[in-house]
């Protein structure tokens, strides 16, 4: 929680300094507090910086793992972050997240703000996801130009059967990165998938 939460309940900044001296609050970092007996988790992080971060969201493998698509087992899952704005994060949600983080642009500024995001069921209300359609974009853009993870790519694309065409050509239309596009049509017509034969790049 922050003090935007903490003053909905009335509370000022001198009310949250004696909680966390008497114990009943504890600092993390600035402007972020749990209450005693509680541990950070990884939706409850995440939706904490969806609030204060323009645009962020889970994305690539991560985005893909918590849908069920998953091309390798972890111990610990990598949580992929991307945003619209540079963001510093604290030690704590770094480790708790394992997190890497994104703001170059992928999309122009024509798509749609939000667009191929969204909450998934029985997790976080406030926590966004990319759509598959999306996520699978967001994971080559940060591997398509390393030629050693070629195969991981192909296989991760060769779980892609069932993208949805209409949701894909408009993230492709709006797409500034066009080696990523090419780099899914090409391993989706390498499966013979009917949605990379019509997608138009």
């Amino acid at each position: 929680m922050d003090e935007t939460f903490l003053a909905q309940y009335g509370l000022t900044e001198d009310d949250t300094a004696r909680l966390i001296d008497e114990g009943w609050l504890r600092y993390l970092s600035q402007g972020a507090y749990l209450l005693r007996g509680d541990s950070p988790t990884v939706d409850g992080t995440v939706a904490f910086f969806a609030r204060k971060t323009p645009g962020l969201h889970v994305s690539g493998r991560a985005a893909l793992d918590m849908q069920g698509i998953r091309y390798s087992l972890l111990a610990r899952v990598r949580i992929n972050l991307w945003g619209d704005t540079p963001q510093r994060f604290p030690t704590w949600a770094s480790d708790l997240l394992l997190l890497t983080y994104q703001h170059e642009r992928l999309f122009d500024e024509q798509l749609r703000a939000g667009f191929a995001i969204s909450i998934l069921p029985a997790r976080h209300p406030r926590m966004p996801v990319s759509v598959p359609e999306r996520a699978v974009l967001e994971y080559l853009a940060g591997s398509v130009q390393n030629e050693m993870l070629r195969e991981d790519n192909a296989n991760l694309v060769g779980m892609m059967r069932n993208l949805r065409l209409n949701v894909l050509q408009q993230l492709v239309d709006h797409c500034v990165r066009r080696d990523v596009v090419w780099a899914l049509k090409f391993f989706g017509e390498d499966e013979n998938f009917a949605w990379a034969t019509k997608l138009e790049c």
